[in-house]
């Protein structure tokens, strides 16, 4: 698969110095961004179905009715990854919308992230081996012609923290490499989420970590014996049904909506088979009553310690770029008295640095607040949702700066750093930025709303129920850009030279999109 060169370092720094961002950002109508890629190319997002924005040409493409992935889900070439509206795993490659057909063995499928090189993806599929987990986390490398591989399957821990067998585990983010991939452990009492990081080394074997397992049980308390080591199975009435009575019972189950009649599987049980399964109900119903003290305690005792524990809530998750760090929301129980009586939750944004095995905890002043974006130097935006039924537009972000002790609004870093765009945002925005990404070098902004923040609808967003707008991008045209000392030298975002010259009338000749023309993003429109 073709790769994208990257901006040198020197050009890199010739854009810090040189660029003098535009106060008023570029805007996309009727548009929810939620994920830019780390070069900056591409945006996708929400508007009715899938979209992918490109930041070079302008063009937006509609990938169709497709729920994107949990994690990185679209690739510095345009890629992108997720599942159709009825859950089909579906890709979009090479301008082509597939289901893999190397995943149609598996019932269920979850795509969760591409490779920004287009080389590999991840996601979470059903365990086929019919023990341990009900969901396990795979990978496939993409061929040159964008067909996906076979699955294959990461290694995964068949114990959780308490000594029984999770529940799942996930596979949502994936570095630039393809090599680490950051995902989730559910417990196997399905109320304990953890972070998991699997990691491929130079012979090509998969092995796991788990980052945060000292965070889990501080105390190191012994857990009780597993009240379900003895356990039978537990007796479902379909389970008991011929393969034509359950066919029936299934369809009349779907059909209640339509018919108001709730069936009684026992209708559909021969006398035969409903005395079997009264046999198995009573197995199950003597061994639970002769457990139901040792259940009881083991609960309790379950709850106890994860009062007393750093909880990480699934998915609310993001992965660098690099595949260094990571940042999740966590809470911690506040105790108080000898009997560790819960007061109050603290919350938490938790940053983790892979390289040193270090992991950071930066006050939340909400629950709500969660990551959605980490760079590769350390920072954080993060978001909260609209309360509201109308919009699935979150109202702020928030920033957190690599070394930095608490989480402030964006509007403030950038009346600190970018003024311009607090300036805007404030008249224009009811001073919220909505949900805020950027690319790798912090050059690019955008940012996400809908018309409950706009203040006035005959400015900038008149008419429109929702907007994106780009911030960093020059959109006064070429008139205002000034030439050095060797006229104008025009580099795509891939780094790429496209045009040396010292005739600013040729920069009007350029295909609509956005260069880099003398160390400054500029925006070309026709």
């Amino acid at each position: 698969m073709k790769k994208l060169s990257i901006l040198s370092a020197s050009l890199l720094s010739v854009m810090a110095l040189q660029a003098q961002n535009p106060a008023s950002p570029v805007i996309l109508p009727d548009w929810g961004v939620y994920a830019i890629t780390p070069n900056g190319a591409y945006a996708g997002g929400i508007s009715f179905s899938a979209k992918i924005y490109n930041l070079e040409t302008g063009q937006i493409t509609n990938v169709g009715e497709v729920k994107n992935g949990l994690g990185n889900y679209i690739s510095n070439n345009g890629s992108m990854v997720g599942e159709s509206e009825s859950g089909t795993p579906q890709v979009y490659i090479n301008g082509k919308l597939q289901m893999p057909e190397t995943l149609g063995k598996f019932w269920f499928v979850n795509i969760n992230a591409i490779a920004p090189d287009d080389s590999r993806l991840c996601g979470t599929v059903n365990n086929t081996t019919g023990t341990g987990l009900d969901y396990v986390p795979f990978y496939c490398d993409i061929n040159e012609d964008g067909t996906v591989g076979e699955a294959k399957i990461l290694p995964y821990p068949l114990e959780d923290f308490t000594g029984r067998t999770p529940q799942f585990a996930t596979a949502i983010w994936i570095s630039e490499d393809g090599k680490t991939i950051l995902g989730v452990v559910n417990d196997s009492y399905g109320d304990y989420d953890y972070p998991i990081i699997y990691t491929q080394d130079e012979s090509g074997n998969w092995d796991y970590s788990l980052p945060t397992k000292d965070l889990f049980n501080p105390r190191h308390l012994e857990f009780p014996p597993n009240p379900w080591a003895d356990e039978p199975p537990y007796p479902e009435y379909t389970e008991f049904m011929s393969p034509a009575a359950r066919t029936a019972y299934e369809l009349a189950m779907e059909q209640i909506s339509s018919t108001g009649v709730i069936p009684d599987p026992v209708d559909y049980l021969t006398p035969e088979q409903l005395e079997a399964y009264n046999e198995a109900a009573m197995i199950y119903n003597e061994w639970y009553d002769a457990n139901k003290a040792n259940v009881n305690a083991y609960v309790k005792f379950y709850y106890d310690v994860i009062a007393e524990s750093y909880t990480f809530p699934l998915n609310e998750l993001t992965f660098s770029p690099d595949g260094t760090k990571f940042a999740s929301t966590s809470t911690k129980s506040i105790l108080s008295g000898p009997a560790n009586q819960v007061m109050g939750v603290q919350y938490y944004i938790y940053i983790y640095d892979l390289e040193t095995e270090t992991g950071t905890f930066v006050d939340s002043p909400s629950e709500w607040i969660q990551p959605h974006q980490i760079l590769n130097d350390g920072t954080v935006l993060a978001s909260y949702p609209i309360n509201s039924t109308f919009s699935r537009l979150p109202t702020d972000s928030f920033i957190i700066t690599p070394g930095a002790e608490e989480i402030i609004p964006i509007v403030d870093y950038w009346a600190e750093n970018n003024p311009e765009y607090a300036d805007w945002v404030e008249e224009n925005v009811n001073g919220i930025a909505g949900y805020v990404l950027t690319d790798s070098d912090k050059s690019v902004f955008i940012g996400s709303l809908d018309e409950f923040h706009f203040t006035s609808m005959s400015g900038p967003f008149a008419g429109m129920a929702a907007a994106a707008y780009i911030f960093g991008v020059d959109n006064a045209g070429v008139e205002s850009i000034v030439a050095d000392a060797d006229g104008y030298k025009v580099y795509n975002l891939q780094g790429v030279n496209v045009l040396t010259t010292k005739d600013k009338n040729e920069l009007s000749q350029l295909p609509a999109g956005i260069y880099i023309i003398n160390g400054k993003k500029t925006l070309i429109s026709k």
